[in-house]
């Protein structure tokens, strides 16, 4: 009898080891989920805050700069077709003035660079 105890005593000591240390990897796993998901939530903060920055900028300069460039580009073509050499000359710089929009990008090359999809 004393025997079976020992060995139910060991039993239910090695499973309690083994319930334990299985608890112990499951809340080290539940962290760094929620660790990832917090740096996740934040990249992708980031991202829209560029993102918005970004659109404000292009709605602020860059259309309105596309906007005239495009008129002046029209008006070189009409003097191209009607033959105007002197206005061909004055108008023909605004061919080599297109400006190319360069989003912000720092967020996607600290992701990038670290490695991190904010996934």
């Amino acid at each position: 009898m004393k025997n079976k105890q020992a060995l139910l005593n060991h039993f239910f000591n090695f499973l309690a080891v083994i319930l334990g240390v299985y608890l112990a990897f499951y809340i080290s796993e539940r962290a760094q989920i929620n660790k990832d998901r917090k740096e996740s939530a934040l990249l992708v903060h980031s991202l829209v805050a560029d993102l918005t920055g970004d659109l404000k900028s292009y709605e602020a300069y860059q259309i309105p700069q596309n906007t005239e460039h495009q008129k002046n580009v029209e008006n070189l073509f009409a003097l191209v077709s009607s033959n105007q050499m002197e206005g061909i000359n004055s108008h023909l710089p605004t061919i080599l003035q297109v400006e190319n929009y360069t989003p912000t990008t720092s967020t996607y090359s600290v992701m990038k660079s670290s490695g991190n999809r904010g996934n």
